[in-house]
């Protein structure tokens, strides 16, 4: 399952998008843990506190090229 997902700061605005690969229950579990592994985004996560960052699933894919493809729309938008 890969899944498209939106890690965002709550203190600032500023937020992550990427691509998760992972298992059917880790999608699907809205408290999943990952939050990225951009050192953008590890960086900010250090600096305010995970506690300070919200994760929303954007969408589902069994297809990873299709996972990609929407990063890159979503991304570019």
């Amino acid at each position: 399952m890969y899944s498209l997902y939106q890690v965002t700061n709550l203190i600032n605005s500023k937020y992550y998008i990427g691509v998760h690969v992972c298992g059917v229950q880790c999608a699907r579990h809205t408290s999943c843990l990952y939050m990225g592994s951009g050192t953008a985004v590890k960086a900010a996560i250090q600096k305010y506190g995970k506690e300070n960052f919200r994760r929303d699933m954007l969408a589902e894919t069994l297809d990873e090229k299709f996972a990609f493809q929407l990063e890159a729309a979503v991304v570019t938008q």
